[in-house]
């Protein structure tokens, strides 16, 4: 596959999973996690929030971060087979393309994070979820950043 063709690809997938993601934050984010026992007391529509969203945060962060990032790098000739992620995060840093790379790294942290139940600790999944509804904040933004980027 070429990089025109590889890049048409990771991009459309990013920009599909951005715009759910950030419908899917803004209905957790009205739901108010933090006055809702919401893993104690099932409530469909709180659970049903809570899935959408984490689904989204995950195939955001994988798209990017496996597939579109890899992508760009390859398009400029600045990537290595191989690359670690952080490295792949400090190079898109560096050439302008995502605000910054920690932030990145954590959104990659919280997507493993956001997987795991803790049913004995709902307060644990509240404050990853929220943690998680933050960096949506950053990936919405740099995210707008790469797709405009992309399409000059």
């Amino acid at each position: 596959m070429n990089t025109d063709a590889a890049i048409r690809g990771a991009r459309s997938e990013f920009d599909r999973n951005l715009y759910h993601l950030g419908r899917y934050a803004n209905r957790l984010r009205a739901l108010k996690l933090e006055r809702h026992d919401a893993f104690a007391v099932p409530d469909d529509a709180i659970i049903e929030a809570i899935d959408l969203f984490v689904l989204r945060f995950l195939k955001t962060v994988d798209a990017s971060t496996r597939r579109l990032f890899p992508a760009i790098l390859r398009e400029q000739e600045e990537y290595e087979e191989g690359m670690a992620l952080i490295d792949v995060l400090n190079r898109m840093e560096k050439l302008g393309w995502i605000a910054e790379a920690e932030r990145w790294r954590a959104a990659r942290e919280r997507r493993n994070q956001v997987t795991h139940e803790y049913p004995d600790a709902p307060q644990i999944r509240v404050a990853i979820l929220e943690a998680a509804l933050e960096l949506e904040r950053s990936i919405q933004s740099d995210g707008r950043k790469i797709l405009k980027r992309l399409s000059a």
